[in-house]
């Protein structure tokens, strides 16, 4: 496991470099806004492309992860809305903090899943992280708006356009443009594959700078156990919830171990824009996006050395 830590150390050392930088104020609001804009638009998709466009699907089951990655994800929401009630009581929550607790449980940081799974498994693995973006994104997406419509302060006249959002999300439109050129045979030709490789060497630094940039200080007050429960929910309950449902799925060793890092990740950083955007209680997700971040330094080796005893 000292291995794995060390392996990792790197990646959190590079998000705590964006924090200092974000709090000694080399990175400003919009220069970290706009380090994050390049990283989710550009840098990111073109690694994803690249690599879904060369990979060898035939190594990995997508059938079998997509029904994986949606059985773990319904179980998790199946959870979450049966235990409303005594979490809203348990904790003194009301409504709108109570969809910012299941954001925060159920969101996956794709950034951060991205880079750490990179930085472990090289780009092999990412085809594997590319199924979940598709298949769950779209799905969470919808979820989290339509349970920030229901349980949300509405701040807007009109829900969000979520069809237009999804045909728009950059991560779903690499995904889908690499598996056609990957299916047709077209592959990526010269100089187009030279040109992204360059940028997707970048976007494993970039992002974890960005992420360090983005983290908050906790100013959520009486709202701790919430705080605490959804990281506990997020860091260590989701991987099991992923491991279980995966292997339900038929989906084993090495793949399953990269599949399951997908739900052992913080939660989004784009919740906090959400719950802002949509009535949630704001304060509170930022608080869960930092809690999540710092404890992931601990969680996540100890999860990646579970699995890997299991494979």
């Amino acid at each position: 496991m000292l291995e794995i830590a060390a392996t990792l150390l790197p990646v959190f050392l590079v998000i705590v470099a964006g924090y200092v930088l974000y709090r000694l104020h080399f990175l400003d609001e919009p220069t970290a806004s706009a380090l994050e804009h390049v990283c989710y638009y550009l840098l990111f998709p073109a690694l994803i492309v690249r690599t879904v466009a060369s990979a060898d699907f035939s190594r990995i089951s997508v059938l079998g992860l997509v029904a994986g990655f949606w059985m773990a994800l319904a179980a998790a929401v199946a959870l979450l809305l049966l235990l409303r009630p005594i979490l809203k009581r348990t904790f003194a929550i009301d409504d709108p903090a109570f969809t910012s607790l299941f954001q925060g449980s159920l969101r996956w940081h794709g950034f951060m899943a991205l880079a750490m799974i990179t930085a472990l498994f090289g780009t092999e693995a990412v085809p594997i992280v590319a199924v979940g973006l598709a298949s769950l994104v779209p799905v969470l997406n919808v979820i989290s708006v339509s349970a920030l419509l229901k349980w949300g302060e509405r701040v807007e006249t009109q829900p969000p356009d979520i069809i237009r959002q999804l045909a728009t999300n950059p991560f779903i439109i690499a995904c889908g443009l690499g598996a056609f050129l990957n299916a047709t045979g077209i592959g990526m030709p010269e100089p187009a594959n030279a040109a992204l490789k360059l940028l997707a060497d970048a976007a494993l630094g970039v992002t974890l700078l960005a992420t360090g940039a983005g983290l908050r200080p906790i100013t959520a007050t009486g709202e701790h156990g919430a705080i605490l429960f959804c990281s506990l929910y997020r860091l260590l309950l989701m991987p099991l919830i992923f491991f279980a449902a995966l292997t339900l799925a038929g989906v084993t060793g090495h793949v399953r171990t990269v599949a399951v890092l997908c739900g052992a990740v913080p939660t989004a950083a784009s919740a906090y824009v959400l719950a802002r955007k949509l009535g949630g209680n704001a304060p509170l997700m930022a608080g869960m996006i930092t809690a999540q971040t710092v404890a992931a330094a601990v969680t996540l080796p100890v999860v990646i050395y579970l699995l890997k005893l299991a494979e």
